[in-house]
């Protein structure tokens, strides 16, 4: 800007002819041009950063955009780790109902299979006094 300004006043003072003598008005043709180059320079700079500028914003915005997907995943694997965690409970449950029914079949199974062994006891013992009896009265006969 105040290079600007100093363009103005120079250009002024050269439409003004308020410098009479040419070697002034060559030293501020000069001065004008070279400030005139700085100012473009100046502008081309300013144009650089803010094309920079727009391409970092942008890039912000996608690692913004990464980010918020990068959350969506991550709630949603909290969700579904919940859900496993639920069915995991779920199937513990299960498979300590049926041990537990599995363990109470095998006691009655015990107590049955020591009772058919009792009986069976009882039946070969009477068996061996029939035989016995039979033997006896054979011989008897």
């Amino acid at each position: 800007q105040e290079k600007g300004r100093e363009i103005g006043i120079l250009s002024q003072k050269l439409m003004d002819n308020a410098v009479k003598s040419d070697e002034e008005k060559d030293v501020l043709a000069k001065r004008c041009s070279q400030l005139e180059a700085e100012l473009n320079e100046a502008k081309t700079s300013l144009n650089e950063m803010e094309w920079k500028i727009g391409s970092v914003e942008e890039a912000l915005q996608e690692a913004k955009d990464a980010q918020g997907r990068l959350e969506d995943r991550l709630e949603e694997s909290a969700r579904e780790k919940l859900s496993l965690e639920l069915e995991k409970n779920d199937l513990q449950k299960k498979v300590a109902q049926i041990t537990r029914d599995a363990d109470v079949k095998m006691e009655s199974r015990a107590a049955e299979l020591e009772l058919a062994t009792s009986k069976s006891s009882e039946a070969e013992e009477k068996v061996a006094q029939y035989e016995g009896e039979i033997v006896r009265l054979r011989e008897e006969n």
